[in-house]
């Protein structure tokens, strides 16, 4: 400040600089208006967040960045997991042995046939001449034999099951046999190896049959039906016929034409797979299903038996035989979790690899179009807007179709889990949802949501005002790059939403935003009024003082 009494004059520079700070110094009802443009935008912002929030189920961010188009629209499509569907459907050549499967298959059945029968005659002979069976007795013979049916199929999937290793094994060595020439294939080598192969096809049909013969002890109709329903298959194949008779550019076929060792082109949906294992795994460690914890009951057994060999008072005796029915309660519960977890997913993925054989034509026809669209993409055009819709309404029905295989089998992951909530005791749920993993989208989703729920706060608030308008820009510039409104771009805006030349009202939302986070608007009716006067300002002042230069003075104290 000047002494008191001395003039201080006024020089043209001086002048001019006051007259340009007049002329760009804001008003009152300028502030009022930028107060109102940032509540404004903070709403827009807050509602598009609480809504989606409140709606889980009717949003989702994929749809948005299928739809991407323009110059960055690959980004967008990069960012769904496998927008085309070329790593859960990929086709792949495996070896297979449908022939003998649907052999035991066949057994089974006709088993199940059998047993029925015989189930009902003794029902059906007690009935006059035009009377017909009870539901009573209709719903006890469905039961009866519904029992033996789960009792045979699990001889099955076990069987199915240890096929399946037993290829997935020596995959590349069946797979190289069957592409071998038939001369290759006749030599003493490749016979051996296939005569091995055969060996262990045929251990595992003797033990599926000695389990469906287990399977039937106790009950006269099961073991006649299971005794006239077994035909050997793998077990007969050198009986009659030498291996190399047997042997064709198809792989092992029998002489009745079914196929046992073949090379066959499958989608096994390996992703969906590894994804529902890994959930079954870390379902069975949060619940206690797992080995760990099998562990600490067979060591917790192993306490009780060895308490048993003690001599014992009749008090003493009571409290362990209730520990050991306690313990038998939580083993048996324990087997059964397990089982059941276990089942879930065997069933799971048997009915994925059925709908993938079910729609593999489908599925191969779909990869033959999407390789030829991408050819014909890529030889370009001459940028007539019929070859620009042509083009794109084609990747449209594409991923269209591929989309409703993905659905199907999303539900199938669904139901999955379902059933292994179902599988759960009400303690075991309370510990929390099933540890389902998050894909890419997920991610977006929960940071979008959440993203424009703090951005519409903060605005309405005043508080962290610039961050949040720059959060609110990088916003809309995603979007503006997803959906750029310029001419060249097809397909253009729908009419009903307005027309735009390079600008747009997500341009015209970024460009606000830009002019809030280049004014103190936050200060002016907000809570950054406060979060500047006690922290911003301190930190300023005490700045300021320690660049001040030592021995120095301000201009104020002259």
């Amino acid at each position: 400040m000047p002494a008191e009494g001395k003039e201080v004059p006024l020089s043209s520079n001086t002048l001019g600089n006051d007259t340009l700070k007049r002329q760009f110094r804001i008003g009152m009802v300028t502030v009022i208006l930028l107060v109102t443009l940032r509540v404004s935008i903070g709403c827009h912002f807050l509602y598009e967040g609480v809504w989606k929030i409140q709606h889980p189920d009717k949003f989702s961010t994929e749809p948005f960045l299928r739809m991407a188009k323009g110059p960055a629209a690959p980004v967008f499509h990069a960012l769904v997991d496998d927008i085309d569907g070329r790593e859960r459907l990929k086709i792949e050549p495996a070896a297979r042995a449908d022939g003998l499967t649907a052999a035991w298959r066949k057994i089974r059945e006709n088993s199940e046939r059998l047993y029925y029968d015989s189930i009902e005659e003794p029902y059906l002979a007690k009935l006059q001449p035009d009377e017909q069976l009870s539901e009573e007795d209709t719903e006890e013979i469905k039961d009866t034999v519904k029992a033996y049916r789960d009792k045979t199929n699990a001889c099955l999937r076990a069987s199915e099951k240890k096929t399946n290793d037993l290829l997935d094994k020596n995959k590349k060595e069946i797979l190289a046999f069957c592409d071998a020439p038939e001369k290759q294939q006749q030599d003493a080598k490749s016979l051996d190896k296939l005569k091995g192969w055969v060996t262990e096809l045929t251990k595992i049909e003797n033990e599926y049959f000695a389990a469906l013969k287990k399977s039937a002890e106790g009950d006269r109709n099961a073991r006649r039906a299971v005794a006239d329903s077994i035909v050997p298959c793998a077990s007969a194949l050198t009986d009659d016929v030498p291996l190399d008779k047997l042997v064709s550019k198809d792989g092992l076929v029998t002489t009745y034409g079914a196929k046992i060792l073949f090379k066959k082109r499958v989608i096994v949906g390996q992703p969906y797979l590894n994804e529902w294992h890994a959930l079954r795994v870390d379902t069975e460690q949060k619940y206690g299903l797992d080995d760990q914890h099998k562990k600490e009951l067979e060591e917790q057994k192993k306490k009780l038996d060895d308490r048993q060999k003690k001599k014992l008072d009749e008090k003493q005796r009571k409290e362990l035989d209730e520990q050991r029915e306690e313990f038998d309660k939580q083993k048996t519960k324990f087997d059964e979790q397990r089982k059941a977890v276990e089942t879930a997913y065997n069933d799971h993925a048997r009915a994925l690899t059925k709908y993938l054989d079910l729609h593999f034509e489908d599925i191969d026809a779909y990869f033959g179009s999407l390789k030829r669209f991408e050819d014909t993409k890529a030889d370009g055009n001459n940028g007539a807007d019929h070859q620009k819709q042509r083009v794109w309404d084609r990747q449209q029905e594409l991923r269209t179709e591929v989309k409703e295989w993905l659905t199907d089998i999303e539900k199938i992951g669904q139901a999955y889990e379902e059933r292994l909530w179902s599988s759960l005791t009400d303690e075991q749920r309370e510990i929390g949802s099933l540890p389902v993993g998050w894909g890419m989208s997920d991610y977006l989703d929960f940071m979008l949501i959440f993203g424009l729920t703090a951005i519409g706060i903060c605005l309405l608030l005043g508080l962290f005002t610039r961050a949040a308008a720059l959060g609110g820009v990088g916003f809309l510039l995603v979007v503006l790059l997803n959906q750029p409104p310029w001419p060249t771009i097809f397909p253009h805006a729908p009419a009903v939403v307005g027309h735009a030349l390079l600008v747009d009202k997500n341009f015209v939302e970024m460009i606000a935003l830009l002019v809030l986070a280049s004014t103190a608007v936050g200060r002016w009716g907000g809570l950054d009024h406060f979060v500047y006067r006690y922290i911003g300002e301190p930190l300023l002042n005490r700045k300021n003082k320690k660049d001040k230069p030592a021995g120095g003075s301000d201009e104020s104290d002259s």
